[in-house]
């Protein structure tokens, strides 16, 4: 292994990101992470920055670990941004590459039809107002336009060639989400030994940014019209417009209050069954040749796989 090799988690979203960077990245003293938690730096560098303004010499030494220290830089946008229909993987890995050739790449995937509906709840949470079916279809079906969430984003085996273009396969980690909720030792022990790190399997309990129930979301999805988010929200929550503290606050007290509204609600499932109908068996054949890439039988995860 380089004595230079970071381990740089580039998503996805919706993964228990959080537990990563606080649990593990950010808290083992194995760890140095000079980006901070969650590596707004990342975006700035590997995603947005001018290709001719990169001062890839500066970016490599900022990463530099003390001695007997593993740098780690965590960001789940670095390949895309689906709920705003920003799809960068190719461009963001070879930017990876060229700055860091040696970098050690961790990406986290999770079965399709859950990543979807947790994203569709997360762009409500963010503030949108689409229905689910336009954020599956697109405006125009014709040449030239793609939906807000476009499908081919969670064909994973798309990403791994996308990866093995610019990386080794040595310098990879594809885990699946699942893995982490039904055996977390071995998803552990899998990451420990990639990263060269002991992490014990009490490391800590996953910090996960818990869905809103889905009465709350429906409230919150009509209020987001009425209570718009500002173009750019301030960094401080106090300084957020009065009107979107007070949306906040209706959302939090009709999700603490409607616990037993959600179990009788048929909402979810309507919400499920379009997904279902829109996806069909389009995932099957990708997430067969995932199985294959990972030596791991992705349906004994609840993935769909054809046979």
């Amino acid at each position: 292994m380089a004595e230079f090799s970071p381990i740089i988690h580039i998503g996805l979203q919706k993964t228990a990101s959080t537990f990563l960077q606080k649990s593990i990245f950010g808290s083992m003293e194995d760890f140095y992470t000079p980006w901070g938690h969650q590596s707004a730096k990342a975006i700035e560098y590997f995603v947005l920055q001018h290709s001719d303004r990169l001062d890839k010499k500066a970016i490599r030494d900022e990463l530099k670990a003390p001695r007997g220290k593993v740098t780690a830089i965590s960001q789940e946008d670095l390949i895309g941004y689906p709920i705003f229909g920003r799809y960068y993987a190719e461009s963001t890995i070879r930017r990876i590459s060229e700055i860091i050739p040696e970098a050690r790449i961790v990406l986290v995937i999770r079965e399709q039809r859950s990543i979807i509906l947790s994203n569709y709840f997360q762009s409500v949470r963010q503030g949108r107002t689409l229905s689910i079916s336009d954020m599956l279809n697109p405006k125009e079906f014709r040449d030239g336009f793609r939906p807000i969430i476009r499908l081919d984003h969670f064909e994973y085996d798309l990403t791994y060639s996308i990866l093995r273009k610019f990386f080794r396969d040595d310098q990879l980690l594809i885990l699946p989400y699942e893995l982490l909720k039904f055996d977390k030792n071995l998803f552990l022990k899998k990451l420990g030994d990639f990263c060269g790190v002991d992490i014990k399997p009490d490391v800590g309990s996953m910090p996960v940014h818990k869905s809103r129930g889905v009465t709350a979301m429906r409230v919150e999805r009509i209020l987001n019209r009425i209570a718009p988010n500002p173009t750019h929200l301030p960094e401080e929550y106090h300084n957020y417009p009065i009107r979107v503290r007070s949306r906040n606050r209706i959302v939090n007290l009709v999700n603490r209050l409607s616990t037993h509204i959600d179990r009788k609600s048929n909402h979810l499932q309507y919400l499920q069954d379009k997904i279902e109908r829109h996806l069909g068996k389009y995932y099957e054949e990708s997430n067969m040749r995932m199985s294959e890439i990972l030596q791991l039988d992705l349906k004994d995860l609840n993935y769909r796989v054809s046979e």
